[in-house]
């Protein structure tokens, strides 16, 4: 079961931190999707009592498909607000998923991801495309952690974030912000050409 979820954190943790512009522009469903299921995860891992487990929280699980069938339909039933939906998903997903660096759990859970969906629902719509780089970066960068350590857990001093800021696991936060930073580089140098592309044919592309 951990290889099989180690798997599929590794690749949804790649699609958002290589991908994130892009799928929003050319797969706006998918995007939304994504971070929809994100969304349903944690609620699911609180639920299931916070970071301990929850990879394989079938509740969990059942909930990101619920969320990421959800918002895909709210996609196109949002349109005017689909940015402001954008910034909310956005950040609430990676609060949460920076919360776990300080023990995860209800509490610090809800107040990162409360922040988080504060501020990127007020600066997206201002800086659409560096805030959904920069959120979708770092929140793929997290996910493609979580995978690689549950199927490598003997590197934990690498990859585990699971309450590394108390712990004084260092290396996995340097690990985290150097995958994000990769992901962040990554996305900038392919911005003009999938804006361009966006402008030239995509409808998901707001004006």
């Amino acid at each position: 079961m951990n290889i099989f979820l180690g798997i599929l954190l590794i690749v949804w943790g790649l699609g958002l931190m290589a991908f994130g512009l892009w799928l929003f522009y050319a797969l706006l469903p998918v995007w939304y999707g994504l971070f929809g299921g994100l969304l349903g995860f944690f609620l699911g891992a609180w639920m299931t009592g916070g970071a301990t487990g929850w990879a394989g929280s079938m509740l969990a699980w059942t909930l990101a498909i619920v969320g990421a069938a959800l918002f895909a339909v709210l996609a196109y039933q949002l349109e005017p607000f689909r940015r402001i939906l954008a910034g909310l998903l956005m950040g609430f997903s990676l609060g949460s998923l920076l919360a776990l660096l300080f023990g995860g759990g209800a509490f610090f859970t809800f107040l990162f991801g409360g922040i988080g969906a504060l501020i990127f629902a007020i600066l997206v719509p201002l800086f659409f495309d560096p805030m959904i780089i920069v959120g979708s970066s770092f929140s793929g960068a997290a996910l493609l952690m979580d995978g690689a350590y549950l199927l490598l857990p003997f590197l934990g001093f690498f990859l585990d974030r699971t309450n590394a800021a108390n712990n004084g696991n260092i290396l996995a936060i340097v690990v985290y912000i150097v995958l994000g930073a990769v992901g962040l580089g990554w996305q900038l140098s392919n911005l003009k050409r999938w804006v361009q592309a966006a402008e030239g044919y995509t409808p998901a592309r707001v004006p």
